[in-house]
């Protein structure tokens, strides 16, 4: 996957809730209830309000050649994404940053695998330590 951002989200009726509120993101044919979403830090829009969309507050910020990763605070439950941001953006420690990820990746809780076992072509046996998750749904904003 390499570098990404995972929040605890609910499917309700076609459309991504983020704790009490939708952000934004439609997934329609995809059932209700508990899913995992998963983005990359670049695969970001910045909006300015928040009108559906992600917020949190900077908790940390760090320059990577061209852009600048900022560590958002997201929620409640307070917890932690990176993204990426452009250099002159004037986020600073203890601001707010709305944004919606553009391309992102949704697991179902649904979809966990019960049983951990697979047989490969190659005759090999493979025991997985955790449930792992099948058909993730990739979507573009």
């Amino acid at each position: 996957i390499g570098e990404s951002s995972s929040l605890p989200v609910k499917v309700e009726n076609g459309e991504i809730w983020l704790a009490d509120r939708p952000i934004g993101l439609a997934a329609p044919g995809e059932p209700s209830g508990d899913a995992t979403l998963y983005f990359r830090p670049h695969d970001v829009d910045l909006l300015d309000g928040c009108s559906g969309c992600i917020a949190g507050t900077v908790t940390a910020s760090r320059r990577v050649a061209g852009t600048r990763r900022v560590e958002l605070e997201i929620g409640g439950e307070r917890r932690r994404v990176e993204i990426e941001l452009p250099v002159d953006h004037p986020a600073a420690q203890k601001s707010r940053v709305a944004f919606r990820p553009g391309r992102w990746k949704l697991f179902p809780a649904s979809t966990a695998i019960q049983n951990r076992t697979f047989a490969f072509a190659s005759g090999k046996k493979r025991v997985l330590e955790k449930p792992e998750r099948l058909k993730p749904t990739t979507r573009a904003a």
